[in-house]
């Protein structure tokens, strides 16, 4: 549950409690995402799976998309533009082991990433 832009599971639902966590197509919705993914990664068990498709309004130059531009013009608030590698970043900044980006063509390019949890999410080896 995301409320105004930031994560807000907080403690509604149990540390590790669910095998398998989706947040489909809000991390370039939200203010805050790589506060959404540790709490994500808080309510997924140890060995659990996080997925996390989302689409991708920047191209790899930091350009934005067509249709990204278009859906700004007509009021869609984005919080973040992400491109692959800001994609990519966000998940390692947000302490996860073991990650797996597919990105899948379209107008509006999308970025597949699964984890599986091996470690507390947060934890940093710096």
């Amino acid at each position: 549950m995301f409320w105004n832009g930031v994560a807000g599971v907080y403690d509604v639902f149990a540390d590790g409690g669910f095998d398998k966590v989706i947040a489909g197509n809000v991390l370039h919705l939200l203010d805050e995402p790589r506060a959404a993914l540790v709490e994500l990664g808080r309510v997924c068990k140890d060995g659990g799976m996080v997925v996390i498709p989302t689409y991708l309004g920047r191209r790899d130059d930091g350009s934005v998309r067509g249709l990204s531009a278009l859906l700004g013009c007509i009021g869609v608030k984005f919080g973040k533009q992400l491109d692959l590698g800001s994609y990519c970043s966000l998940l390692q900044a947000a302490g996860y082991g073991e990650v797996h980006v597919e990105l899948i063509e379209g107008r509006l390019p999308c970025a597949l990433g699964t984890i599986r949890k091996t470690r507390p999410v947060g934890w940093s080896e710096a």
